[in-house]
């Protein structure tokens, strides 16, 4: 039973992981881009990156909750604190 949950906590982190790699990206850009800053104000107008920078807030903080969580709760589990 544990091992099977364990199996499926790794499939869901490195999912997270993989979701957490463009939003991260979208959301520097959109950072970026919102500030004028590097010339990314040229590839997203302010007004866009800004909508889709509030829009990435919390689907960021969900996935970047969840990957850090299971991955705290495995690197506990290496050093035998669960």
């Amino acid at each position: 039973m544990i091992k099977h949950l364990n199996s499926k906590l790794l499939r869901i982190s490195r999912l997270s992981a993989w979701v957490l790699l463009p939003l991260i990206i979208i959301y520097i850009i959109t950072g970026f881009s919102m500030t004028g800053r590097y010339g990314f104000n040229k590839l997203i107008s302010i007004r866009p990156a800004t909508l889709l920078h509030d829009k990435l807030c919390i689907p960021l903080i969900i996935f970047f909750v969840l990957h850090t969580g299971i991955s705290i709760y495995f690197a506990f589990k290496r050093k035998k604190i669960f």
